[in-house]
């Protein structure tokens, strides 16, 4: 699959939300269709432009689109709750829909820790921060700084670190590098189309190991990468197993049961807002958190799509004991 039908997928399904978004609202809210019509074109019309044609300056519209669009879907959530109640009174839906972003708004700013296993190797796993549109500088220094007080041997992140990868300026290349144990990195579909060798040099520069379709040893573990694509693949093809114990990290989960001791992932968010969480739980094997039969362990994320917005869904920096 191509950068261009990616990205026109996306833009497909996020129309086709905001559409559907404005037109219930407009219909509860006796709004007229024609200005709900003309709010989501412009809706898409921003984030396309996000998309294809990022610049640093567009941050503050981004974030007010793609918050005004977690404000349309809160409207949405209230006002169909309310259908189901028998209500259609206005302002208690209004009510609603503002309580519910506010409380998205909250469960956005929420970073947890989280252990899970009783190994005697502590893998701090830390997943999809998306840096650079939605969250800047300030979400990095809290997540580093937490990180730093962390008992941990290793340090591994699973991809969607970047959205842009002029975020890697001087100053975060030197947070970033403030930190002494070893840090492994392996891409996300948010990283999969960056020029790979400028991404590499930086991340070298900040001392992180780029482990896109390569091997990291660490005492008796060797750490495998798989570079991402943009896309889910249908097929997985796994690296070979090294001697010792073996850990596969690759951004998006596998569906499988894949050949290592351990696989770390992240990618769904754990669904960010409440109740896709559930949906990815019925589509999917693996969604969140760790599964013991098929050792695979799932980050429900370390940042959010969109700006600071998690409906009882928080962020979370995982320590995995292996």
């Amino acid at each position: 699959m191509t950068e261009r039908i990616e990205k026109s997928i996306y833009l497909i399904l996020t129309a086709l939300s905001v559409f559907l978004i404005n037109f219930c609202n407009s219909i509860f809210f006796e709004i007229d269709y024609r200005l709900s019509i003309l709010s989501a074109s412009v809706l898409i019309l921003l984030i396309y432009l996000y998309k294809n044609h990022w610049k640093s300056w567009m941050r503050p519209l981004y974030l007010i689109t793609w918050q005004s669009f977690f404000f349309l879907g809160s409207l949405l959530l209230s006002s169909l709750l309310l259908y189901i109640l028998g209500s259609s009174n206005k302002t208690i839906a209004l009510t609603g829909g503002t309580a519910i972003y506010l409380s998205g708004f909250f469960w956005g700013n929420v970073l947890r820790v989280r252990e899970y296993g009783d190994g005697m190797t502590r893998i701090i796993h830390i997943s999809d921060l998306h840096l650079g549109h939605g969250l800047g500088k300030g979400h990095l220094r809290r997540v580093w700084h937490k990180v730093a007080a962390l008992p941990g041997d290793i340090i591994v992140i699973t991809g969607d670190m970047i959205e842009d990868i002029n975020f890697l300026d001087r100053e975060v290349i030197s947070l970033l590098k403030t930190e002494k144990r070893p840090v492994i990195f392996v891409t996300g579909n948010h990283e999969a189309y960056m020029n790979s060798q400028l991404l590499r040099e930086k991340l070298e520069e900040a001392e992180i190991f780029f482990l896109d379709n390569n091997t990291y040893k660490w005492n008796n573990i060797s750490f495998h990468g798989i570079a991402d694509k943009g896309h889910r693949l249908s097929k997985i093809s796994y690296p070979d197993r090294g001697k010792g114990r073996n850990i596969l990290l690759v951004h998006q989960p596998p569906q499988e049961n894949p050949p290592f001791d351990l696989t770390l992932s992240g990618h769904v968010h754990d669904g960010q807002v409440f109740p896709f969480n559930l949906i990815f739980t019925l589509l999917l094997k693996h969604s969140t958190g760790l599964y013991e039969g098929s050792r695979v362990f799932v980050s429900p994320g370390t940042g959010s799509f969109g700006g600071s917005f998690r409906l009882a869904k928080p962020m979370e920096i995982s320590i995995i004991r292996f």
